[in-house]
Parts: C-alpha cells; sequence; structure tokens
C-alpha cells in the first residue's frame, strides 16, 4: 500500500510526465497535413497510460485546456497550411481566375481523405484532426472543407455533402 507522501509524489511525477508529452504532441501537429500516427503513437501511448491513472485528479492539470491548447494549434497549422498552398496557386497568373480555387478544393480533399485514413478516431478521444483541420481554413472555401469532414452513414467512408443532405451522386 503507498503512503500519501508516494501517491502525491507519484501524482507530481504522472502530472510532469503529462505535461511534456503534450506538449511534444502540440509540437507534432506542425506536420498537419502529413502527420503520421506513427510520429505520435508513443507521445499517445503514455498520454492515455497517465490520463486513465487517475492521478491527474489530485492535482491541477486541466486537461481540458491543454487538449483545447492543442486543438488551436491544429486550427493554426491548417489555416498557415491553406494559405501557403493557396499561395502556390494563385502566384502563377492565368487567364482562368477559378483554377486555383478548383486545385486548392482537391487538394483540401486529397488532405481530409489523408487524415481519414490515418486517424480515424480523435486523438485522446478529444482532437479530430479531421474536422478542425477542413474547418479551419478560409470562409471562400470553408463549405467544401465542412462538406468532406463528415463520415457517410456507414461509418466510414466520407460524406460529400452537408450531413442533413444526401450523399453525392455517383
Amino acid at each position: 500500500m503507498l503512503t500519501l507522501f508516494q501517491v502525491d509524489y507519484l501524482s507530481g511525477v504522472y502530472a510532469g510526465l503529462f505535461n511534456i508529452f503534450l506538449s511534444s504532441l502540440y509540437h507534432s501537429m506542425d506536420n498537419i497535413p502529413n502527420l503520421k500516427i506513427s510520429e505520435i503513437q508513443s507521445f499517445l501511448t503514455v498520454l492515455e497510460h497517465v490520463r486513465d491513472s487517475g492521478l491527474l485528479e489530485r492535482f491541477d492539470v486541466d486537461i481540458g485546456a491543454r487538449i483545447h491548447d492543442v486543438q488551436d494549434r491544429v486550427r493554426q497549422v491548417s489555416a498557415h497550411w491553406y494559405e501557403v498552398k493557396m499561395q502556390e496557386f494563385t502566384s502563377a497568373p492565368g487567364v482562368n481566375r477559378a483554377l486555383p480555387l478548383l486545385l486548392m478544393t482537391d487538394e483540401i480533399e486529397k488532405a481530409a481523405k489523408q487524415l481519414d485514413k490515418r486517424f480515424p478516431e480523435p486523438l485522446l478521444g478529444y482532437v479530430g484532426l479531421l474536422n478542425f483541420a477542413c474547418l479551419s481554413i478560409d470562409p471562400e472555401v470553408q463549405e467544401i472543407g465542412f462538406c468532406v469532414a463528415f463520415r457517410g452513414s456507414d461509418g466510414t467512408t466520407p460524406s460529400y455533402g452537408h450531413p442533413e443532405f444526401a450523399e453525392a451522386p455517383v
């Protein structure tokens, strides 16, 4: 049986581990949309173990606020990715002003499918990379990202429309 001192010490160690590994996960989000599960699996394993231990409740570790920080980082990196890609597509002047938007739509769809395949479940049960990445793009194209962020009725294939509407025709 552990003494109160030992439990407090262990809780402090777990709180430190949680902060360190969540910080590592936060900085790993810089690789979105090219992030791979293998790059963050070790962080997730430790974070889930620490969270499931129940020892974090003994300290003022606001898990919700820290998870929100990771979600914000996903939004920031996704918006930056969008801006860089749009700059690439609009840098070459041309007659067709819609072409950059069409190319960007293709890029968003590829990134969304890639993230959906790599991360079918939210990280730590809270951070859904696909949803945040798609909803963080430019308002002009946000409906496109919003549409691909939802899963189809079978739960696995992306829906190409708002969930209130029918699937896209084939």
